[in-house]
């Protein structure tokens, strides 16, 4: 007979709480990502866990810097918001952002900003703060605020009493300072209203063949972060990330996942694959086009020509023709793309990268237009199509082309071709 107090064979984990606090703590990657694919400054810098939980500085043309620091407040209970009136949360961040105030006032602007993924009603205490804009409004939020202190201290078992007697503490200039600056954005704080991660996806503006790994490529973003963070902080470094080193962290993953989905194919020969893949230049072309989102057999007759051009000039250069005359027609060959690409912008302004690219792409590969080489004109389209492609895989070099502006030479982007 088994004993009545007889141990089960396995025990039942141990709840140790901490699923909440890492929801919480990967809610500030998602804020940090999202705010790195929708900045538009070029001298922005997003940190995560150095003066909040995310903060911005953000480098103005005339060297000044406006701070903007965020704290995050993620929850998964299905009713009520982590700012509550009443809240350690909300006091202990407000007692935080105003013992940092002499610091913070060195910036040219200041801006706080809390942030959760659910919905905050408006008759709370902290929207009144965050809809405060008006001299005549600020002072009387301040006066809310110090009213719901005294609600706060009356509560001898209140968590946020210790939070809310060092707030009070502090005159109503600087609490109409804070006030001043400060907003709340709740439903995660996207202007579209989706959840950080989402908004940050659909941001990524990823090309039809690639829809459907949204979610794979911003899991594989998240981790870099998340691993410049730790390398960052197992220095006792503060961890700063800038918006172009994560919009080219992007564009390689879309390169990469594109033509890996090209080479695939039961069609390519293993020898072809491994040439590609091993780096060389003359697949640079391929990457361009697969990163396009064309179809496998409009790349495959663009790949035929690439090698036919490739062998008619062996051919050519064996027979006598002149360095001088391939470098000729390469200039007239740039400069004729170069109109291409104009036009392109000038007749798609509003349209996304991959529309102008694809159109930059059309308007150049002309079924008409055969350049000609030297005195001799040239019969054959492959001729004029593989050539391109042949310039495509140069890039840095003076006669480089590209169709996606985030193929850009840096000269060009600066010009306003890798926008």
């Amino acid at each position: 007979m088994e004993e009545e107090h007889e141990k089960p064979q396995v025990e039942k984990p141990i709840n140790t709480g901490a699923a909440p606090t890492i929801v919480a703590f990967t809610f500030q990657f998602d804020r940090a990502l999202n705010e790195l694919f929708s900045s538009e400054a070029l001298e922005k810098q997003v940190g995560i866990e150095t003066l909040d939980d995310v903060a911005e500085l953000i480098t103005n043309a005339d060297g000044t810097v406006v701070a903007k620091l965020e704290q995050d407040a993620n929850t998964v209970q299905a009713a009520g918001h982590p700012y509550q009136d009443s809240s350690r949360k909300l006091w202990h961040t407000l007692r935080v952002w105003l013992s940092h105030l002499a610091d913070l006032k060195q910036y040219a602007q200041t801006e706080f900003r809390l942030v959760t993924n659910v919905s905050v009603p408006s008759g709370s205490l902290v929207r009144r703060l965050s809809d405060a804009v008006s001299p005549k409004e600020v002072k009387a939020a301040v006066t809310a605020l110090r009213q719901q202190a005294k609600v706060v201290l009356s509560n001898a078992k209140s968590a946020a009493s210790k939070e809310v007697s060092f707030v009070v503490q502090y005159p109503d200039q600087d609490l109409e300072y804070l006030i001043k600056r400060l907003t709340l954005s709740d439903k995660g704080g996207t202007a579209t209203g989706k959840q950080p991660r989402e908004d940050t996806i659909q941001r990524f503006l990823l090309p039809s063949s690639l829809a459907g790994q949204g979610d794979e490529i911003y899991q594989h973003i998240l981790g870099v972060a998340v691993d410049k963070c730790r390398l960052a902080w197992e220095k006792d470094e503060a961890a700063w990330l800038s918006p172009q080193m994560f919009k080219d962290l992007l564009h390689k993953e879309v390169s990469r996942r594109s033509l890996k989905d090209y080479l695939e194919r039961p069609m390519m020969s293993v020898g072809f694959k491994q040439y590609v893949q091993a780096g060389g230049r003359e697949h640079f072309f391929l990457k361009q086009l697969t990163h396009l989102g064309l179809t496998t057999r409009y790349i495959d007759e663009q790949l035929d020509n690439y090698w036919a051009f490739y062998i008619e000039r062996v051919r050519l250069e064996g027979e006598g023709v002149h360095q001088a005359d391939w470098q000729a027609r390469e200039d007239q060959l740039h400069q004729r793309w170069r109109t291409c690409r104009n036009n392109a912008e000038l007749d798609l302004e509003d349209a996304t990268p991959e529309a102008l690219g694809k159109r930059t792409l059309r308007l150049t590969l002309d079924a008409e237009y055969k350049a000609p080489i030297g005195r001799y004109k040239s019969e054959n389209l492959y001729f004029t199509h593989g050539h391109y492609h042949h310039l495509a895989n140069v890039r840095g070099e003076p006669f480089f082309v590209y169709w996606h502006p985030t193929f850009a030479n840096e000269d060009d982007a600066n010009e306003g071709g890798g926008k």
